[in-house]
């Protein structure tokens, strides 16, 4: 049984996989097992992947139809031996002494069950110009981590590892349409909630790549998710009382808005209706707000006008 388990969702991966795999070889701790889970690949993801598999019985391939990030993760998750969970996605690069300092902190501090790092940006191949990722340090109660990162994700997923027995405690990580792109982020919540400790380390020990095909440049689809986050996760006893208040004029209603000006109903309706699972004298607010915008018809078609009012 390895210690350490790493899973590795590929899709359409060929052009980066190659360096994501070589920088999981280098690892000064060699206790480890590489899962690749190709989601459905059309390029050569595949061959890249089996020709490593070929040399280093540690690395193991998984094909499936395509099922996005979050079904991804959990197929490799559900194939792994470790007793720690790390992820790396098959275009981002770690330091060859990640996992090392990972199981030194896990062995200091026994009462950890989170353990993430810090790291850096870099563009494209030029690993030359590197900015650091923000994140945080020192050891975190549920309480205290769930508050920082239910307002924002400091975490990067590629810093994580996890003990096996919170992941079977939690659960897989969400597979919904309208999470997609922040899986991760929810799964340091959902972690928060069901009482995790969490430690950060300051070392820089991992690499974030950023080109044109990221997820977080799709921005839109982004907030849609963040709102999937903000709503499933909300526990109002470990919030500031304004906390919601703000969040719906700075964060909700613009996003209503831009979901009916590009005609995303759908998205629209799921928002408003969740949304009232929490706050029902807000939900009555965000109904006369979709009304009052939808008014302007020069911007609405009457249809789209009346699919919102028969739905939400």
């Amino acid at each position: 049984m390895s210690s350490v388990s790493v899973i590795m969702p590929a899709y359409n991966a060929a052009k980066y996989i190659s360096a994501s795999i070589e920088s999981v070889l280098q690892q000064t701790y060699s206790n480890w097992e590489l899962i690749v889970v190709d989601d459905g690949s059309k390029d050569d993801t595949k061959a890249i992947v089996l020709a490593y598999v070929q040399k280093d019985n540690r690395i193991k391939y998984h094909w499936q139809p395509n099922g996005k990030l979050g079904n991804a993760r959990n197929s490799g998750i559900r194939n792994a031996t470790g007793k720690w969970i790390t992820f790396l996605d098959s275009d981002d690069l770690w330091a060859c002494n990640k996992l090392e300092k990972q199981i030194e902190a896990a062995h200091k501090n026994k009462d950890v069950d989170v353990i993430f790092t810090g790291g850096y940006f870099f563009n494209d191949d030029d690993l030359t110009k590197l900015t650091p990722y923000p994140t945080l340090l020192g050891k975190f109660g549920p309480k205290e981590m769930y508050k920082l990162e239910y307002q924002s994700n400091y975490i990067a997923n590629l810093s994580v590892m996890v003990k096996r027995e919170y992941i079977d405690k939690i659960g897989f990580q969400d597979e919904h349409r309208f999470i997609y792109g922040c899986e991760d982020w929810d799964y340091w919540i959902r972690l928060a909630k069901g009482g995790a400790t969490f430690l950060g380390i300051e070392d820089q020990l991992f690499y974030y790549r950023r080109h044109s095909s990221n997820m977080s440049n799709d921005h839109l689809t982004m907030r849609i998710a963040e709102a999937f986050v903000y709503i499933k996760n909300f526990v109002p006893d470990l919030l500031p009382e304004d906390f919601k208040e703000i969040k719906y004029n700075n964060f909700f209603v613009p996003l209503i808005e831009e979901l009916l000006s590009k005609n995303k109903i759908e998205e629209v309706k799921y928002i408003a209706s969740k949304y009232a699972t929490i706050e029902p004298s807000f939900y009555k607010k965000m109904y006369k707000f979709i009304i009052t915008i939808l008014g302007r018809k020069a911007y609405y078609p009457c249809k789209v006008i009346n699919k919102v009012r028969s739905t939400i």
